[in-house]
């Protein structure tokens, strides 16, 4: 039997003017490069898709990143800013950094980064890593 093909993790982002907007991170194997994110403004039916690498939201819990449409950075009150620009108008979302992360490891257990974990210079990698050592630190933690 083989494991599941798709992870989603519901999230609630706050806009500039502190109002509430739902949002739903989403990865399949199907298409193993790519996160998504749906954004439904104002509570209603209205919705907006926006996807991007994967390695891009790794990269943000490591230092600011993106260019164009979409920008990511993990800002020191422990929240992940999520900037994005379209023809229609830009936003700015943050929301919880600790639910994305788990997310993002959730989609490491299905499709290993690029080697793994074993290469030191991609984002995915080092995530990889820092996860792993911090779950041993913690079964050590456990064990002493």
């Amino acid at each position: 039997m083989s494991g599941p093909t798709t992870v989603t993790r519901d999230t609630v982002f706050l806009d500039r003017q502190c109002h509430l907007v739902t949002g739903v991170w989403s990865y399949t194997a199907a298409d193993p490069l790519a996160v998504a994110l749906v954004l439904h403004p104002f509570g209603g039916s209205a919705r907006r898709c926006w996807s991007w690498a994967r390695g891009l939201l790794a990269e943000a819990f490591l230092a600011p990143c993106g260019e164009a449409d979409v920008h990511l950075y993990r800002s020191a009150l422990g929240r992940l800013v999520v900037q994005l620009s379209a023809p229609d108008g830009d936003c700015q979302l943050s929301c919880l950094a600790d639910p994305v992360w788990e997310f993002l490891v959730s989609t490491f257990v299905m499709c290993s980064p690029c080697r793994g974990g074993r290469c030191s210079s991609c984002p995915e990698c080092v995530l990889v890593r820092r996860a792993l050592d911090a779950e041993l630190a913690t079964i050590l933690r456990r064990v002493v």
